[in-house]
């Protein structure tokens, strides 16, 4: 039988990987872009499909946390219109109130 001598050990262990050439380094970039492709497609279909779902889930019975915030949002909503009413509205007496000053002003100078 033949002893593994340390000089044997060594070598076995010490054994470094053999290096690619080129085209084998182009076909392993290849395949690593391909499987790369696939499992972002897998991904973005099953993330899509997952997306959907929760939104038909969501649609069907929304968390109290958003119902309330959907109804706050909305109340902000109907606030600002009315606010924006009011100011156009406040605008108008300004401008009138500012026109009939104007004339006054007009009579007692002129």
């Amino acid at each position: 039988m033949d002893k593994p001598t340390p000089e044997r050990t060594k070598e076995t262990e010490v054994r470094e990987p053999r290096k690619l050439n080129m085209e084998e380094k182009r076909k392993l970039e290849k395949l690593l872009i391909a499987d790369i492709d696939s499992a972002t497609k897998r991904y973005d279909a099953v993330t899509t499909e997952e997306r959907h779902a929760l939104i038909e889930r969501l649609k069907r019975t929304p968390a109290a946390e958003a119902k309330a915030l959907y109804e706050r949002h909305k109340l902000a909503r109907k606030q600002q219109e009315e606010l924006a009413k009011k100011l156009d509205a406040d605008q108008a007496d300004t401008q009138s109130l500012f026109g009939s000053l104007a004339k006054d002003l007009e009579r007692l100078v002129g």
